[in-house]
């Protein structure tokens, strides 16, 4: 995640729940503004974060997948894996 001025923002929460808050995680970018949130169920989830100058919301929804890694790039117009994108992963058989 980047801050509106393009500097690298560091913890930074970031939450993902779904459309009931039945299923919440959070976590924190780490220094080069990455964050990965593991053990995410299938299904359809809302991600948050907040630019930390101005407090203003990022909010994406996204799908996760049986047996993948859904990447989401928590920054308006850099699209890929660039700093600020997060990693989502399924959660594997048997993990709680």
């Amino acid at each position: 995640m980047r801050t509106a001025a393009g500097s690298l923002a560091a913890n930074v929460l970031v939450q993902l729940h779904d459309s009931s808050f039945n299923f919440y995680r959070s976590t924190n970018t780490d220094s080069s503004g990455q964050y990965s949130l593991p053990d995410v169920p299938v299904g359809s989830f809302t991600v948050d974060a907040f630019e930390p100058n101005t407090n203003v919301p990022t909010t994406v929804v996204v799908s996760v997948v049986q047996d993948q890694t859904t990447t989401q790039d928590l920054n308006p117009g850099r699209p890929g894996n660039r700093p600020g994108a997060g990693e989502l992963r399924q959660r594997q058989r048997g993990a709680q």
